[in-house]
């Protein structure tokens, strides 16, 4: 059994979770303000040491039409700057286009009731 460890990588910070040992849920651990670039991939292994795992999976926020824009590039030059300097770490990506609104189903079959969710989110 493996851990996976999730990135959501943005210009100021790099959200982080991990996965539990069987891969079912995973919890947010902490939020990486960006400093530079060095400073972010040694937190990251920090991280990765502590949480004994080399199973990275960064969102990849494509177009809804399936293309590629620039934050996919960003995330994609920070992923290859990971395998650079970890160079035994899993790399994967996931396709995060329509995952709120899956998220938003899936709370309603649940009888979750949002608070305030934006207009179109719901």
């Amino acid at each position: 059994m493996k851990r996976y460890m999730s990135l959501d990588i943005g210009d100021r910070t790099i959200g982080i979770a991990v996965s539990d040992l069987l891969g079912l849920t995973a919890q947010g651990v902490e939020t990486i303000r960006r400093k530079s670039l060095k400073d972010d991939l040694q937190r990251l292994g920090e991280l990765m040491e502590q949480y004994e795992t080399k199973s990275l999976v960064s969102g990849l926020p494509k177009n809804m039409n399936g293309t590629e824009g620039d934050r996919c590039t960003i995330v994609k030059e920070f992923m290859e700057e990971v395998r650079k300097v970890y160079p035994d770490v899993e790399v994967n990506f996931w396709d995060e286009r329509l995952v709120d609104c899956g998220c938003c189903a899936f709370a309603d079959r649940g009888g979750c009731v949002a608070q305030k969710a934006p207009e179109g989110h719901r």
